[in-house]
């Protein structure tokens, strides 16, 4: 449910006035549903004209399909018991604990620049009895990465937490943001040292539709702004004004 991939499969539809609402039917081919395809999740994406599904005018629907195969869940086998990062120098050394593995097991380590978006840098092979495994990110760490561990079992999967590396000389400014949001904004946040700031939420004119004040401790901070539902679909800024400047990005609100 964080990544998705291009079907390629699109269309042009007419709405139909539905119970007052009007109403598109979206087709998409068939295909045989087996275990491989239980819990894939669908979307859609939705755009003026085909050209513009592919540039800033494409939005996505809130709902997700989810593909359900099994009437019951998998047991995962393999137990995580424990997953940890840390860095020497700018290399991100990652460790986890294990229990009941067997040589079926796969543990594919993922990486993330955003904390949502996650890509899969490494796969090491599980060994039954062996409990304890390492990577070491060939990459060095520029400014900050998200880590997380996903196991595989022949049929199930389970996704350890994840974990934030960032180095020392990390400036200061956004990390990640939730955009497009709906009724409420989730966003990262780093700053050098602790400091009252000042978070605003202007709408494409500058005017100022929201402003509070929040304390923020040196290092990475997760800022959340709640009951945004009243604010109209559309463009909006996000400021963060603190002792080092002002630090802005774009936002896109979506209607509920």
């Amino acid at each position: 449910g964080a990544t998705f991939v291009d079907t390629l499969a699109m269309g042009v539809g007419s709405p139909v006035l539905n119970g007052g609402n009007y109403v598109y039917n979206a087709m998409f081919p068939s295909f045989i549903a087996d275990s491989a395809h239980h819990l894939v999740q669908y979307r859609i994406r939705v755009a003026t004209s085909a050209a513009n599904l592919y540039g800033g005018c494409a939005f996505f629907n809130s709902a997700r399909i989810i593909v359900m195969v099994n009437n019951c869940q998998f047991v995962l086998k393999t137990d995580l018991l424990s997953f940890d990062a840390t860095l020497a120098g700018k290399q991100a050394q990652l460790k986890w604990q294990t229990a009941n593995e067997t040589d079926q097991t796969n543990f594919e380590v993922q990486k993330s620049f955003n904390g949502t978006q996650f890509f899969k840098i490494a796969t090491i092979q599980g060994r039954e009895f062996r409990h304890s495994y390492s990577f070491n990110d060939p990459e060095l760490l520029k400014d900050f990465a998200y880590y997380r561990i996903v196991v595989k079992d022949p049929g199930s999967k389970k996704i350890s937490n994840v974990e934030l590396l960032k180095t020392s000389d990390q400036s200061i400014g956004f990390m990640s943001v939730t955009n497009p949001f709906y009724d409420k904004l989730v966003f990262d946040y780093h700053i050098q040292q602790n400091a009252v700031v000042t978070i605003v939420i202007s709408d494409a004119h500058g005017r100022t539709l929201k402003s509070f004040k929040q304390s923020l401790v040196k290092g990475a901070n997760e800022v959340r702004v709640e009951n945004l539902s009243s604010l109209s679909g559309g463009s909006y800024i996000l400021q963060v004004i603190s002792p080092d400047g002002i630090q802005s990005r774009k936002l896109v609100k979506l209607n509920n």
